[in-house]
């Protein structure tokens, strides 16, 4: 089965069969460009090493089965120019892939980063403590919040944080706060009951442990709307398909989840997912420190830069 050998594509022949595979050229000079195209480091292509249709856009081929098909030619294959190289950028290709799915479909349990990922779980740990089960319902609703506070706050620090602290007072029932920046709940009125948590209880004093802590405090400031989303794309396309976690005797593992349509008072049994992986965060160190050593000043940087104009990012 072939597969795409361009970093971060997930090209699948089994899932969509619209996608034609085309092996790397003989000319030599075409050859070092799709090497380069696939950003892999020491990578020397083989004769099986394939890049899929994702990654060039129309006018690259000589013949494309869907134009001849409309045109009543049946059953053509698929054949490029001889001298096309792959020109949709690897980065946009791999977030259009990810955000045509929709953010909405990224397992909030799969998180766009490890802050979050070590925050969910701190919140798990006390709920499993004595007496403190009221947190659980709470856990999917704080993590969201997260990504809501990153949407909502542009750039600046301070409305980051005190909309972050605001969640403190609204999980007991609390929706005005005493903060000129940020100084009640934008939700209305709620209709729906929740299973709030009462104040100054051990399980408000565990979550305001997790949720003050000076180290999250501080990941938060960096919280960026633009950057989140891309991060949680790499995540999604690194870990968005994890297989079934399995014991050292081959059974297949499950969790026990407690669903927010469900106010967390039902649970119910998922899969458990193989650990997720985060090697993109050393790929990104590597390019950044990369494009410092390459470039001489900022200057050069920004022209050298393509941003991926998606029109929900402005």
């Amino acid at each position: 089965m072939p597969y795409c050998v361009v970093y971060g594509c997930n090209s699948n022949p089994q899932c969509d069969k619209n996608i034609y595979w085309f092996t790397f050229p003989k000319d030599s000079q075409r050859n070092r460009a799709w090497v380069h195209y696939c950003k892999r480091q020491d990578f020397t292509p083989s004769k099986r090493s394939r890049i899929c249709s994702k990654h060039f856009t129309l006018h690259q081929y000589s013949r494309h089965p869907e134009r001849l098909l409309e045109l009543g030619y049946p059953g053509a294959k698929a054949a490029l120019k001889d001298d096309a190289v792959p020109d949709i950028p690897v980065l946009e290709q791999a977030f259009n892939d990810t955000l045509d799915k929709s953010l909405d479909s990224i397992d909030i349990e799969t998180e766009s980063s490890s802050a979050h990922d070590r925050k969910s779980k701190k919140l798990e740990t006390r709920a499993k403590k004595k007496d403190t089960g009221g947190i659980r319902p709470w856990i999917k609703s704080i993590v969201n919040h997260t990504y809501w506070v990153a949407a909502s706050s542009g750039e600046d620090q301070n409305v980051k944080i005190h909309k972050w602290t605001s969640i403190s007072n609204h999980i007991i029932n609390k929706h005005v706060h005493e903060s000129d920046v940020f100084p009640q709940c934008i939700h209305g009125e709620l209709e729906e009951q929740r299973a709030w948590l009462k104040q100054g209880s051990r399980s408000h004093k565990l979550v305001l442990e997790v949720m003050e802590s000076k180290y999250l405090l501080n990941d938060l400031k960096k919280l960026s709307p633009v950057h989140q989303i891309y991060i949680a794309a790499l995540h999604y396309i690194e870990n968005g398909n994890r297989q079934q976690a399995v014991t050292k005797a081959g059974i297949l593992k499950w969790k026990k989840s407690y669903p927010k349509a469900k106010k967390g008072e039902q649970c119910v049994v998922k899969p458990q997912k193989v650990q997720a992986t985060y090697d993109y965060v050393g790929a990104l160190l590597k390019r950044t420190f990369d494009r410092r050593n390459n470039l001489s000043s900022i200057k050069e940087a920004l022209e050298d830069f393509n941003f991926v104009d998606r029109d929900f990012l402005h």
